[in-house]
């Protein structure tokens, strides 16, 4: 049903992993199980570090969000999950106001570093 969105806030270097600050914004009809990232959103987050995949992401961390909701990924699905506490958000609820601070970050060959 719905995708997110994202606006890069930070790139950089931290030894041989490479990490992306993102603020994800949910959709207006949340769907179970999660938003979508699209392959655009993906591009967007870690294409220019390489062409990587969700799956290749180490680590994700996000702040709680505005509305104290939490944000989880889901790699292998592509999609971000959006919980109140404990319990998934329902279907076709609105979290387009929900925007969360999150990073990203890939193990990358120190042959590709670029700061």
């Amino acid at each position: 049903m719905g995708n997110v969105t994202a606006a890069i806030k930070g790139r950089g270097v931290r030894g041989s992993t490479r990490w992306i600050a993102v603020d994800i914004t949910g959709s207006n009809s949340y769907a179970t199980n999660g938003d979508t990232l699209t392959a655009a959103v993906i591009a967007q987050i870690l294409g220019i570090e390489g062409n990587f995949q969700l799956t290749d992401v180490i680590l994700f961390t996000a702040e709680i969000g505005n509305a104290g909701h939490a944000l989880r990924l889901d790699r292998t699905n592509k999609k971000i999950k959006f919980f109140n506490g404990t319990t998934e958000i329902a279907n076709a609820v609105d979290v387009s106001a929900v925007v969360c601070r999150c990073v990203f970050e890939v193990d990358v060959p120190s042959s590709v570093i670029t700061a």
